[in-house]
């Protein structure tokens, strides 16, 4: 079977190409694992910031796709000004996809999200093999939530005016966002299969095409996580680990309103953010919009860490925490699951699919800072409850991320679109 991947990532050619990247992702591990099937013929493109030659590595061929929107800061600009003074044309970067598939001559198109333009092919009659999508996150859906708990005029009244300017800012970085949700509203008008894991984006599909073919494939997570296990310990602060991203809707603001309550009532905790530093500009945003600082709420912020790092920082807490706006599958929630550790995370979007409440874990109203003090001191007091919950997601998370597992349902899928009378 000759599978030919668009993706938004470089799998493992990110040795090749970036060999001091510190992640990796699931992505990665997927990849590692597929072309170790004896049947199959892997094939990768991938935007890239500049003319690259096709190569091989790891016994996958790759295609890196020549990209106007990455590259240079100039020529980032450049890209970000005619895309809004002229109507959005991705028909150069479409070719050049066409091109590949030409040149491979798949049996099938597997395409890894849709933030990029590589769902629009199914618009083209010359290709002639199935093609399937993989649902990272629904943007069309998640604009909804995008200024959930800090709103778009809270931005605009503090953004230093040469981000506006360089049109880098938040408000910036959602027009694009926007503009990808309306893409993907159009590809997946004429898209017949696609593979997603929850409730919510199984829904969200079927709003923009009924007559859509929905499978469902879980994701490998980093092997790190599969291995490695939380054990209680003696703890002198009840310590929280959270890891984020800098996204608006990811809810930094709800965890520094969330500190905020827990110090004023004098509960002893500490809160371990991985993912952002005190440097990083959502940091300086939502403290300036909050009137916080990090250090005099007892918050941590640990900066990106490595896979080994992140769960040696999981390992030593007591508690993860997750308090975005909005998510499909959360793999930080996924990773403190396989880990074991209690957790506390908001009911939005797809985590209800990972985390079932009360049985693994607590799950609380996204947006509400008191919900998850108040989740958060539950809890501490029946801290051998949540050890259980733990325990319990633990369980369901090793047998959902296996990875031999993962690969049985990705091949699953690729056979049942291939052969459906079989």
């Amino acid at each position: 079977m000759r599978v030919l991947w668009f993706v938004n990532n470089l799998c493992e050619a990110v040795e090749y190409l970036q060999p001091d990247t510190r992640a990796c992702g699931w992505l990665y591990s997927l990849c590692r694992r597929l072309r170790q099937q004896d049947d199959v013929e892997l094939h990768v493109a991938f935007l890239w910031g500049q003319d690259l030659s096709p190569f091989v590595y790891n016994e996958v061929t790759y295609y890196p796709i020549k990209w106007n929107g990455v590259g240079s800061k100039w020529r980032r600009y450049l890209h970000r000004i005619r895309r809004i003074v002229i109507k959005p044309d991705d028909r150069g970067e479409l070719q050049s996809c066409l091109r590949i598939i030409d040149k491979v001559s798949p049996d099938i198109i597997h395409i890894h999200g849709s933030e990029e333009m590589f769902g629009l092919i199914t618009q083209y009659e010359t290709i002639n093999c199935p093609v399937v999508l993989s649902i990272q996150g629904m943007l069309s859906s998640c604009r909804l939530k995008y200024y959930s708990g800090i709103t778009r005029n809270d931005i605009s009244r503090r953004e230093p005016i040469i981000k506006k300017i360089l049109l880098s800012g938040f408000n910036g970085v959602y027009r694009n966002f926007c503009e990808k949700a309306d893409r993907e509203i159009v590809m997946f008008k004429t898209l017949q299969h696609v593979i997603g894991r929850t409730q919510w984006d199984k829904h969200c599909v079927f709003a923009l095409n009924p007559h859509i073919r929905y499978y469902t494939v879980n994701e490998i997570l980093r092997p790190e996580f599969l291995s490695s296990v939380w054990h209680i310990h003696p703890m002198e602060h009840f310590t929280l680990a959270t890891t984020i991203s800098s996204g608006i809707f990811k809810g930094l603001e709800v965890i520094y309103k969330t500190a905020q309550l827990l110090t004023d009532i004098r509960f002893p905790f500490k809160w371990k953010i991985i993912g952002l530093s005190a440097d990083d500009e959502m940091v300086r945003m939502v403290e300036k919009i909050c009137n916080l600082h990090a250090s005099d709420i007892h918050i941590d912020l640990l900066g990106a860490k490595s896979a080994a790092e992140v769960i040696e920082v999981l390992l030593q807490s007591d508690l993860y925490v997750q308090a975005s706006h909005i998510e499909n599958s959360p793999n930080s929630v996924c990773e403190a699951m396989a880990l074991g550790m209690p957790i506390v995370a908001s009911f939005a979007g797809g985590t209800s699919s990972m985390l079932e409440n009360g049985e693994e874990g607590i799950l609380i109203q996204d947006g509400n800072p008191y919900e998850l003090a108040g989740a958060i001191m539950e809890a501490r007091e029946d801290y051998s409850n949540a050890v259980r919950m733990g325990g319990n997601a633990r369980n369901r998370a090793l047998q959902r991320h296996n990875p031999d597992n993962v690969v049985k349902e990705l091949m699953a899928v690729y056979n049942k679109i291939l052969y459906p009378s079989k």
